[in-house]
């Protein structure tokens, strides 16, 4: 008859029971550490990110405009105003087709530009992950790499501001959307930023007309006047 030494299996209880603890306090710093990560750190990395690909996104949208519109008149290639024999404003017009040009030249070179900026990384302190605002700004980089998920959306749109008597102030923005992928050292994410860019602006002497003419193109040029 096999026999067991009490102290023997006193001394392998404790074993087990110390093994149990420890197995169980791992398993609590490593779900601390995982829920400080999805709960702190993962929002914290997301909002940096968003925050300089708003800003990288709208450098580039703003140099890809200075580029192609640099020596040109884009008010009155974008924009017809018609007037009747006595000097008054009839008709506003879009011009479809060099809005859809400019749109499309736009969106290629800015996309060229997030690019090239995306393979070559955006550094970000790792400190400033923490949440920590003593930590921001400190510690070794984090090297963030993105990349742009199809094209970039551009839309125009116009605001008419009144500038004083009998003046109307024109101006034109563009809407720009751009998705991209966030390659970071834990996880992927997607984020769509958009900037708004004044492209031209021009005074319209004269009563504006109540009617605005877009060429049928739905939301690319929304003219709407300013009641305020």
């Amino acid at each position: 008859m096999r026999k067991y030494n009490s102290s023997s299996l006193t001394k392998k209880q404790k074993r087990v029971r110390r093994f149990l603890i420890f197995l169980i306090i791992v398993v609590l710093i490593a779900t601390a550490i995982i829920l400080y990560f999805d709960r702190v750190i993962n929002p914290i990395i997301i909002s940096t990110s968003e925050t300089r690909i708003k800003m990288l996104t709208s450098r580039a949208v703003n140099s890809s405009i200075s580029e192609l519109l640099s020596d040109t008149n884009v008010y009155d290639e974008l924009i017809t105003i018609s007037t009747n024999d006595q000097g008054q404003i009839t008709l506003i017009q879009a011009n479809a087709v060099q809005i859809n040009n400019l749109s499309k030249s736009i969106s290629q070179t800015a996309l060229s530009r997030i690019e090239s900026i995306g393979e070559q990384g955006i550094s970000i302190p790792l400190g400033t992950f923490s949440g920590l605002p003593l930590l921001a700004g400190k510690g070794p980089d984090v090297i963030i790499k993105m990349s742009p998920i199809g094209t970039l959306d551009c839309v125009f749109k116009s605001e008419f501001v009144q500038a004083g008597i009998n003046q109307t102030l024109h101006r034109i923005y563009l809407d720009v959307s751009a998705s991209v992928n966030l390659i970071l050292p834990i996880f992927d994410n997607n984020v769509t930023t958009y900037t708004q860019v004044m492209i031209c602006e021009s005074v319209i002497v004269g009563d504006v007309p109540e009617f605005y003419f877009n060429n049928s193109m739905g939301s690319l040029l929304d003219l709407v006047p300013d009641n305020n």
